[in-house]
C-alpha cells in the first residue's frame, strides 16, 4: 500500500469541489509548503452573491 502524498489529497479535494461546486481550485495550493484549512462552522453566513 501506497501512502497518500498532499498532491494527491489536494486533487481529490480539487475534483470534488468542482464536481459539486462546478469551482475551480486555485492550483497554488497544491504546493505542500503553503498551509491548507478546512473550516467547520454550521452557522457561518455565505454570501448569496458567490453561491
Amino acid at each position: 500500500m501506497t501512502k497518500a502524498k498532499h498532491h494527491d489529497y489536494f486533487k481529490a479535494i480539487a475534483n470534488y469541489i468542482k464536481h459539486t461546486y462546478q469551482l475551480e481550485v486555485d492550483q497554488s495550493g497544491k504546493d505542500v509548503s503553503r498551509a491548507c484549512f478546512l473550516a467547520e462552522d454550521a452557522g457561518a453566513f455565505i454570501n448569496p452573491k458567490y453561491l
